[in-house]
């Protein structure tokens, strides 16, 4: 098969470069940059697979619709930002903006593969657009970021939304690779498949929040959630996966789909009091962390803190909702001065275009370099490395704030240590 893939983010490159393997694959992005590079054969995202991928399959790229002027592609796939609009409701623009672009440019497609994260009554908004009814395929992602090229090429499941037989036969035809492996399919309505995704993921953010609920009644009663976390897991009705407690939930999709799934039963005069909970808790976990280090520092003592874990997980550059960006902000505001550094340079370098005012270190032991605190604030394996002698030997304060119970307290005995939920 001709795809056009529309958006070289995470989805997107993940999408063409996994299915270049056995379709013919054309990028579009209109990030000159990232052109640049994918048409030099260097993958333009920090991912394991992307570049030996690319090695492998090669794809073509452009940066415009004008490019593709007359071009006829069996179906565009549709990997677009569908951001919050400030009252939290799902932004699908750019989608729509994608449509229009296509008929604009006379690029003919049978199909449109929606794989963009997208509320409800998109399918039939962009089917409207497009003035073909039917012609919407919705195929939302199950990817995570820092492993969303294995996630797409070795799916736990695929879900297809469709309203006709056609368009179902198409679908199958196009994961006809992935069938044969015996990956679970899942074939239902354009609706159904898009609330789906947001059901997942909203549910994911459930299990984050739940458990640093829990956290904050361990430390009221002197348990550990580290042990209760554990206890929870084993029963293998509820698995141990988002079970470990934190300072919530960030990036690009938790939090923007949780809203966006409040704002859809809103508008339908429901009040989704679940998901409103599971915001509520996911602000105030890491608002009373972030109280704490104010409190046990002294606000306008304009004391050192390094800030550690720039990026809102492990392993990628984002810094989109990162908890970085929350406690920057806040202590910035407190008076404190402020260092900050993560273990991946591309996100030292993402950090530095968000809070250009913060320097960044070069080292970790830049960073630790007279502070008066550290607060670790993503889950990196490596900040599990850290020593007392280490921090005795750079550090000028006794605090450490450990977000992400990357550390155990016990092992710090000359530092008043503060971890989450124990």
């Amino acid at each position: 098969m001709k795809l056009l893939v529309i958006g070289l983010g995470y989805v997107g490159l993940a999408n063409a470069l996994a299915f270049s393997g056995y379709h013919e694959v054309v990028g579009l992005d209109p990030d000159t940059s990232k052109i640049e590079s994918l048409n030099k054969g260097i993958a333009p995202l920090m991912e394991d697979g992307f570049q030996k991928a690319l090695e492998e399959h090669p794809i073509e790229v452009h940066s415009s619709f004008d490019e593709l002027n007359g071009r006829v592609f069996d179906a565009a796939i549709l990997c677009l930002p569908t951001p919050s609009k400030n009252d939290g409701s799902c932004d699908i623009s750019y989608l729509v903006d994608a449509v229009i672009d296509l008929e604009n440019h006379g690029i003919g497609y049978s199909y449109l593969v929606l794989r963009s994260t997208a509320v409800m009554d998109t399918p039939k908004i962009i089917e409207e657009k497009a003035k073909r009814p039917g012609v919407v395929i919705s195929n939302p992602e199950f990817l995570s970021q820092s492993t969303a090229y294995e996630d797409e090429v070795n799916p736990k499941r695929i879900v297809i939304g469709t309203s006709t037989k056609e368009a179902e036969n198409f679908a199958k035809a196009l994961y006809k690779h992935q069938i044969d492996k015996g990956i679970p399919v899942i074939f239902t309505d354009n609706v159904s498949a898009q609330l789906g995704k947001y059901a997942s993921n909203a549910f994911l953010a459930l299990k984050i929040s739940f458990i640093n609920e829990i956290s904050r009644l361990a430390e009221a009663t002197g348990g550990d959630v580290r042990a209760i976390s554990k206890i929870m897991g084993l029963d293998p009705r509820i698995a141990p996966a988002m079970l470990q407690a934190g300072l919530g939930y960030g990036g690009g999709c938790f939090p923007k789909d949780v809203l966006a799934l409040i704002d859809e039963g809103k508008k339908r005069g429901l009040d989704l009091e679940i998901e409103k909970a599971s915001a509520k808790t996911n602000v105030i976990q890491r608002q009373r962390f972030l109280d704490a280090v104010v409190e046990a520092l002294g606000p306008q003592s304009g004391k050192k803190v390094a800030l550690l874990g720039l990026s809102f997980k492990k392993n990628t550059p984002d810094v989109r909702r990162s908890l970085s960006i929350f406690f920057a902000t806040g202590l910035l505001r407190q008076g404190f001065s402020l260092i900050a550094y993560d273990n991946l340079h591309e996100a030292k370098k993402e950090f530095n275009k968000a809070m250009p005012i913060i320097k960044v270190a070069s080292t970790l032991d830049e960073a630790l370099d007279g502070a008066d605190a550290i607060v670790i604030l993503n889950d990196d394996p490596k900040w599990s490395d850290l020593t007392q002698n280490q921090l005795l030997g750079k550090m000028k304060g006794r605090h450490i704030f450990d977000g992400r119970n990357m550390l155990d307290k016990k092992d710090f005995p000359e530092f008043i240590f503060r971890g989450i939920g124990y």
